[in-house]
């Protein structure tokens, strides 16, 4: 993976915490398409 913005991610994590659901197998990739 990327360097990830890691401020930017703790943002997108904290206004969207249903993309860590691991049981999604697209979840990665909506991480980073809110990431880039």
């Amino acid at each position: 993976m990327e360097n990830l913005d890691y401020e930017k991610l703790i943002d997108v994590v904290r206004s969207h915490p249903a993309i860590w659901n691991m049981t999604d197998p697209d979840y990665s990739n909506k991480i980073k398409k809110l990431l880039y």
